[in-house]
């Protein structure tokens, strides 16, 4: 569910040529902001078991300056957690087929109603608050490397 953004290509340029200090300085207000995300995701997501809860991680990328947070990982955590985009973005009502194979051989065909289910948005929630002040702080952030290149501090 990953976003482009126009002149990205153009933005990571810029990431690349910056002072280590500033990237460092940058990969440390993403990483305390994308915890804060990842934890309110965490207090969002349905708990019935507790395995959605424990599929959401956050990988940050301190070469390229950007985050991650939802359902992340392997090929096969991520098949374990199928549900997950179901239960965030929701589902209509409907009717199904289904095929099953009985154990003496052959296959039987019936259909089933499927309930409608709500969305949750626990992943693609917008999560305002923790965005606001996550920009906040990158804010701040920005003037102090800019002031370091200008002289001024």
């Amino acid at each position: 569910m990953a976003r482009r953004v126009q002149g990205g290509a153009s933005i990571r340029r810029l990431f690349r040529s910056l002072p280590d200090a500033a990237r460092d300085e940058i990969a440390t207000v993403l990483d305390d902001g994308s915890r804060e995300i990842e934890r309110q995701m965490v207090a969002r997501a349905p708990r019935r078991t507790g395995a959605l809860q424990a599929g959401i991680k956050r990988r940050l990328r301190r070469n390229s300056l950007s985050v991650s947070i939802g359902i992340t990982g392997s090929k096969a955590e991520k098949r374990k957690l199928f549900y997950a985009r179901i239960l965030d973005l929701g589902r209509k009502g409907q009717t199904v087929t289904a095929n099953r194979r009985n154990p003496g051989g052959g296959t039987s065909r019936y259909t089933m109603r499927v309930r409608a289910i709500g969305a949750k948005r626990f992943v693609t929630g917008r999560y305002s608050d923790a965005r606001a002040v996550l920009n906040n702080r990158l804010k701040g952030v920005w003037d102090r490397i800019l002031r370091r290149v200008a002289g001024g501090d």
